[in-house]
């Protein structure tokens, strides 16, 4: 698909930092507000303490809520925000994302997380010189979304061994060899119980008991290119789960998948949908675009494309 080239006046980028994000440092935020100020472009930075002060700050600033409080006057006189930036990771991305949605205004991402799967899918690599100059060429491009019980999913949906997987890596990185990386994967595997799951995708209906269950929109979950054949605008996604496999298959899919070159087959498998029925038993937690995040219902539709996001890429 072609992409699209924001109009209109003179550019107001809202930045949104997160501080915390794994890998943030203030010449990255530099290089950006440098750029912008380059082409003649206006910047308004906000350093919000909290996923929830971050959510607050952005919907204030595009006008969506809290409509009786004034913005600063720093702002106003750069005129009204017309694209907003996640400067962090996955998580800071996803916040953007539903105020960018909601504004129906486009957005860009400046990298600076610990797996950045997002930024990862879109841009040609994570040196910070594509999206710096993505974001300063304002061309966006569509992508599709979908929502697990009301919240926004743009990458991925893991349930059962990457959200165990994630809270091991959040203090660890990825062994440095790829049998240990095996061993890791096997160790999570035991650590994780198998749920009874009934997946409908489709027209099609699977009851199985998976240690690993992804939905895909985009390639990347914690850094694992585990859906390759996931495009960002097919109002497709991509399922993965295991049909019961030993936990030593489930560490050799880990380091394969680590290595890029695993063939998806009878054990573990990849389907392509885009209306998704799951069925859980109990209320689970699950990570949602790399933040773990407990569902409060069991049962789930999630239709794929319904609403799309504009991301400068």
């Amino acid at each position: 698909m072609r992409k699209k080239y924001q109009k209109g006046p003179r550019p107001h980028f809202l930045i949104m930092v997160n501080r915390k994000a794994a890998n943030f440092n203030e010449r990255s935020v530099d290089q950006l507000t440098k750029a912008i100020h380059n082409f003649g472009g206006f910047y308004t930075i906000e350093n919000p303490k909290s996923a929830d002060e971050l959510l607050r700050q952005t919907q204030l600033a595009c006008g969506l809520k809290h409509r009786h409080r004034r913005l600063p006057a720093y702002m106003t006189r750069r005129g009204k925000v017309t694209s907003l930036v996640a400067a962090g990771g996955d998580g800071t991305v996803n916040l953007v994302a539903r105020v960018a949605l909601a504004a129906e205004l486009p957005m860009g991402i400046l990298p600076l997380g610990k797996n950045n799967d997002i930024a990862r899918a879109l841009y040609p690599s994570l040196n910070l010189k594509h999206s710096i100059n993505a974001i300063t060429k304002r061309k966006f491009r569509h992508i599709d979304t979908m929502t697990v019980d009301g919240q926004l999913v743009v990458g991925s949906m893991s349930v059962g061994l990457l959200v165990n997987l994630q809270k091991e890596l959040d203090s660890n990185s990825w062994p440095r060899f790829s049998f240990r990386r095996a061993t890791l994967g096997a160790k999570i595997a035991d650590d994780t119980k198998a749920q009874r799951v009934t997946l409908k995708l489709d027209s099609f209906r699977f009851d199985v008991q998976p240690t690993i269950l992804n939905v895909n929109l985009l390639p990347y979950t914690l850094g694992l290119n585990l859906s390759p054949t996931s495009l960002f605008d097919d109002q497709q996604a991509e399922i993965v789960f295991d049909v019961g496999c030993s936990n030593q298959i489930l560490g050799d899919y880990i380091r394969q998948i680590y290595k890029g070159n695993y063939l998806y087959g009878s054990e573990i498998r990849l389907f392509s949908g885009s209306s998704i029925h799951l069925s859980l038993i109990g209320k689970q937690k699950v990570l949602i675009d790399g933040e773990r995040v407990r569902l409060s219902i069991d049962k789930m539709i999630m239709k794929i494309g319904e609403k799309q996001l504009k991301v400068f890429s």
